[in-house]
């Protein structure tokens, strides 16, 4: 498979995970060309089998690169996570209500929490590919995205009780 290929395949959806990372289209744009000139530079390097997650994982180190030299605090968009509406949400009134608890208690998460629920049911990478892209283990992974699930569970509870 060639970049060009590989782009055309995949530039949608890399674009998107950048954007849901940084809130801004400009920048969202420049890290994507980042992207792919790095995937360009070491197309050799990566297991043909797995290009999605792959270039995934570049894209997030070229975000990390690009926070480490702005130094920035950039974070995961709450509209986007409204993607996890399409997990076994059966009527629109559950989904708008799943809505509302993911925008008001996303932001409230740690950043590996938020980076773990849009990898896997935004992006619908399964728990290897996922775990790839954050640079951590199957197993942590796994364990993340429960925890991340566990709290987006207790923040809505606290939030119900406290009305």
């Amino acid at each position: 498979m060639t970049i060009d290929e590989i782009y055309q395949m995949y530039m949608n959806d890399v674009y998107r995970f950048l954007l849901s990372m940084t809130k801004d289209k400009h920048l969202a744009e420049d890290l994507l060309q980042e992207t792919f000139m790095r995937a360009y530079i070491h197309i050799h390097s990566y297991d043909h089998s797995k290009v999605k997650p792959w270039l995934f994982q570049v894209a997030r180190n070229a975000f990390i690169d690009y926070v480490r030299k702005h130094k920035k605090e950039v974070t995961i968009s709450d509209d986007l996570i409204g993607g996890l509406l399409q997990t076994s949400v059966q009527s629109p009134a559950e989904q708008v209500e799943i809505k509302e608890v993911l925008t008001m208690y996303l932001e409230q998460l740690p950043d590996n929490y938020k980076e773990a629920l849009t990898l896997y049911y935004l992006k619908e990478l399964n728990y290897k590919e996922a775990s790839t892209v954050m640079n951590i283990t199957e197993a942590n992974f796994k364990s993340v995205l429960f925890r991340a699930r566990q709290r987006l569970k207790a923040l809505y509870n606290r939030g119900v009780n406290d009305e």
